[in-house]
């Protein structure tokens, strides 16, 4: 699996420090809300040339089909640009247009898609007046036209699609008489161009790492075009085009703006974790236990060095309750290591209980470091300033430092790092929880709301970044692509 790291060149598709144009948010979409946006034209447009481009960043990978794109005029005559996951297992892009239940159109690259770390950039560039058949559909992926397919057959001749007609554009779910496949992650900059096939020069370009970003979109939209991009949170689905194409949202709303986006990725909980036995919700940040025993997920980013700081939303805690903090990225036994803390060289703040009395503890090194009387139940949060320069970490609750700690000070510390354990090893946050009785909502900066459960604090950290309801110790930063680059060096 891919992790983001802070000593290393960022690995994956994307998320890499901008040399330019900046895209500041992304909007997300959460499967158990049934999140879409759709619009219907007046009138049509070019049925045969146009342009969709986005990008993406996976959430929960337990959904088998997710629609990025459907346009529907009945169940047997449609348009659908789906995420797909085949019967090898991998997720894939499959483009499938049918009239009257007849597919002219079935293109499914071979690629797979199977990092929740990354953002990808998709373009679909449609051109049926094309004489040569292989380039009336064309799929570029991150800059890289896709030139291996595992299905193919293009449309023939000036083939007319149901994209720019007068039927319901959806993103985000499959229009259908039974509605399914509705996205579950991140989408940023969406555009549907009518009239133009255009290649991925036009979105994006390679910087001088070679990663691929994104540049500013600046020619025509054609008639039904349109750009969606999700930067007035009070109407996420805003046409900025300068047409008013704008779309109609159901199951979103101004929480689903978060600061996640192709040009500062921010960690959240790995989907690909082996053992982590959990349900993910709200775009890999709510974590759900799902067993009976404790199981644990890791994030997407890990460090080795630095000053870092998240907050953890506790949404459901009775007897059972969530864990997070700091692990090992990889842990010598996954199947012991299943709750943060609970291995050596790992540190974790734990809401914990006895019976019905909650209890907040702290746990470093396996072993317990600290039990603090306050009470703790649901819509508390903590936070965790760590301080792997100095080796010690401080936890605070609702604001509060446990200890008197001051992680500015270098002393006073909530629990002491073992310096052995980053000799040769990385460190990333972590989720604990057992059964559907324990969950919690983690924070890295890009939503100060936790999923809309309380209101943003807007405080923001060393570098300006983040979103966070408690003021972030100086020095310390949000776990983010920016940041781990800086760190980095």
């Amino acid at each position: 699996m891919s992790i983001y790291r802070n000593h290393l060149p960022i690995m994956g598709a994307s998320g890499a420090q901008s040399t330019g144009y900046e895209i500041e948010q992304s909007i997300r979409f959460n499967d158990g809300d049934s999140a879409y946006m759709h619009r219907t034209p007046s009138g049509a447009g070019n049925r045969r040339t146009f342009t969709y481009s986005l990008w993406f960043k996976l959430g929960d990978m337990a959904t088998s089909q997710r629609m990025l794109l459907s346009v529907r005029n009945s169940d047997t005559t449609r348009d659908n640009i789906i995420f797909n996951q085949g019967s090898s297992g991998d997720f894939r892009i499959y483009f499938d247009a049918r009239v009257s239940g007849s597919a002219h159109t079935q293109l499914e690259p071979a690629r797979a898609f199977r990092d929740p770390a990354a953002w990808y950039h998709l373009i679909v560039a449609v051109d049926t007046t094309s004489e040569t058949e292989a380039n009336r559909v064309k799929f570029y992926i991150n800059g890289i036209q896709e030139t291996n397919f595992s299905t193919t057959n293009y449309p023939g001749l000036n083939q007319q699609f149901q994209v720019n007609n007068t039927d319901k554009h959806s993103i985000g779910r499959f229009e259908y008489s039974s509605v399914s496949g509705y996205w579950d992650g991140y989408l940023a900059e969406i555009h549907l161009i009518d009239g133009y096939a255009y290649g991925p020069e036009y979105f994006g370009e390679f910087n001088s790492s070679n990663i691929w970003i994104p540049k500013e979109y600046t020619e025509s939209y054609g008639t039904n075009g349109f750009k969606i991009d999700g930067r007035d949170s009070s109407d996420l689905g805003d046409d900025e085009s300068g047409n008013g194409n704008d779309f109609t949202t159901s199951g979103l709303a101004a929480h689903d703006q978060v600061l996640d986006s192709p040009t500062n990725n921010f960690n959240t909980l790995n989907a690909l974790y082996e053992t982590h036995a959990m349900t993910l919700s709200e775009g890999n940040l709510e974590g759900e236990g799902s067993n009976a025993t404790y199981r644990r997920i890791n994030g997407t980013q890990s460090v080795t060095s630095g000053k870092w700081y998240f907050e953890g939303y506790i949404v459901k805690t009775t007897v059972n309750n969530p864990t997070f903090g700091w692990v090992l990225t990889e842990p010598e036994d996954w199947d012991n290591y299943v709750q943060p803390g609970s291995g050596a060289h790992e540190a974790a703040v734990m809401a914990a209980a006895t019976g019905q009395t909650h209890v907040g503890k702290v746990y470093v090194n396996a072993n317990l470091s600290s039990s603090y009387t306050s009470t703790t139940a649901a819509g508390d949060i903590f936070g965790i300033a760590i301080d792997f320069d100095n080796l010690g970490f401080y936890v605070h609750k609702n604001g509060t430092y446990y200890n008197s700690g001051d992680p500015t000070s270098g002393s006073s510390k909530t629990g002491s790092l073992d310096a052995s354990g980053l000799e040769a090893n990385e460190y990333t946050p972590a989720l604990g929880c057992q059964d559907s009785n324990s969950s919690a909502y983690l924070n890295f900066g890009q939503d100060g709301t936790f999923g809309g459960l309380t209101s943003a604090g807007g405080n923001s950290d060393s570098n300006g970044i983040g979103n966070f309801k408690y003021s972030v110790p100086s020095g310390y930063l949000a776990l983010c692509s920016k940041n781990l680059y800086k760190a980095g060096g």
